[in-house]
């Protein structure tokens, strides 16, 4: 009887011991899942933020190259519209020569 008790509490405290090891292994592995997920989510949100700089990155420069182009435009538009003037003095000054002659 004694043999038989004996037995019974070795298969009752492994049965325990088994059951305690299972429980912590899965409470491991779903903080290991957890961290995981929480290390995916924050690369994630860095390559949200990545992605965002660049399309911040892309829109300055196509503000700064249109401005740009709008300024040299009106640089060269300026730069015409002197020489034309230039010409015009001339022409009048070219005119004016010729009837005093």
């Amino acid at each position: 009887v004694a043999a038989v008790v004996m037995v019974a509490v070795v298969v009752a405290a492994t049965a325990f011991v088994v059951a305690a090891v299972v429980v912590v292994a899965t409470a491991v592995v779903v903080a290991v899942v957890a961290a995981v997920v929480a290390v995916a989510a924050v690369v994630a949100a860095v390559v949200v933020a990545a992605v965002v700089m660049v399309a911040v990155v892309v829109a300055a420069t196509a503000f700064v190259v249109a401005a740009v182009v709008v300024v040299a435009t009106a640089v060269v538009v300026a730069v015409v519209a002197a020489v034309v003037a230039v010409a015009a003095v001339v022409a009048a000054v070219v005119v004016a020569a010729v009837v005093m002659v």
